[in-house]
């Protein structure tokens, strides 16, 4: 294992990550508020959506200007993309705006990823792959969408309604 170079601070943090990627397998990764040049086979990347960089044992993906650890977040876990997560998919359980990582594959309606089956009976949704029973739909006179809590639907007036 290569011994890193010891950085200082007076510099910026683009002259500490070019300085400390000089020795193979060197990074720069952040301990809460300082950098620290360390040695890191797998790359340095973020296990969250935070900005503390970590080592990364099974390699780094990209989204944006971020690099995650590959696989590194666990499911539940708030996420950016398919690729830090366990299971390769991040999205949403239900209406929010945040994504975490889902336990199993993800859907997408209108733009958004959903978790595919991880929305409970009861809660709102906006697309039928959501939800656990697989029906997103109206209950009584409601016009919000919730899991419907069996598969069964039915279409009146141009809307969905669950069938239960």
């Amino acid at each position: 294992m290569p011994k890193c170079p010891p950085l200082s601070k007076s510099w910026s943090k683009s002259e500490q990550s070019a300085f400390c990627g000089q020795v193979s397998g060197c990074h720069l990764q952040t301990h809460w508020d300082n950098n620290v040049c360390d040695y890191c086979e797998g790359g340095t990347g973020r296990v969250s959506l935070n900005d503390f960089t970590q080592c990364c044992g099974g390699g780094v993906c990209t989204k944006g200007s971020k690099d995650y650890c590959e696989g590194g977040t666990p499911v539940g876990h708030r996420c950016d993309a398919d690729c830090q997560c366990v299971h390769n998919s991040c999205g949403r359980l239900s209406l929010n705006d945040f994504t975490e990582c889902c336990g199993g594959g993800v859907c997408t309606k209108g733009f958004k990823d959903y978790c595919e089956g991880g929305t409970p009976v009861g809660h709102r949704c906006e697309a039928d792959c959501q939800c656990v029973h697989g029906a997103c739909a109206r209950q009584g006179g409601s016009d919000e969408t919730t899991c419907c809590p069996s598969g069964e639907m039915h279409t009146s007036w141009f809307k969905d309604y669950c069938g239960d």
